[in-house]
């Protein structure tokens, strides 16, 4: 079953269509922003939170079934999505459009702190890379 279940995440993480941005624009420039865009990290899964939830998932599932078959799969994503410059224009999101302070708060937000702390509680390497999503 958990090898079933990381195939959605897998699937989904790197699709950017179909999106709901749920992004308010400030002017004509950025309202042509496309999902990657506006969000280099969590841009899949149909919305933000969702992308955020499946990073979550594919983390628990490794920290739970570390010798899962696909491993090498997840790992390849999560790092592809875990890069610092990545990392950092997602959080420069959250105070860069007039309306984006309270983004996806506070739903998406809990996602995103349960992420950081299933990445700060794994006792493996690639949870202690520095690129964890509220390490900056």
């Amino acid at each position: 079953m958990a090898a079933r279940l990381s195939q959605l995440p897998l699937h989904c993480i790197p699709a950017e269509f179909p999106n709901k941005t749920s992004h308010l624009s400030d002017g004509p420039d950025d309202a042509r922003l496309l999902p990657h865009e506006l969000h280099p990290v969590f841009y899949g899964c149909l919305d933000w939170h969702s992308s955020v939830h499946g990073h979550w998932m594919l983390i628990r599932l490794l920290k739970q079934f570390p010798q899962l078959p696909g491993r090498d799969s997840m790992i390849q994503v999560l790092e592809q999505s875990f890069q610092k410059d990545k990392m950092e224009q997602e959080a420069a999101y959250f105070g860069k459009y007039t309306a984006s302070k309270g983004y996806e708060r506070t739903y998406g937000w809990a996602w995103l702190l349960k992420l950081d702390e299933e990445l700060l509680t794994w006792n493996d390497p690639l949870g202690k890379n520095g690129t964890r999503p509220c390490s900056h």
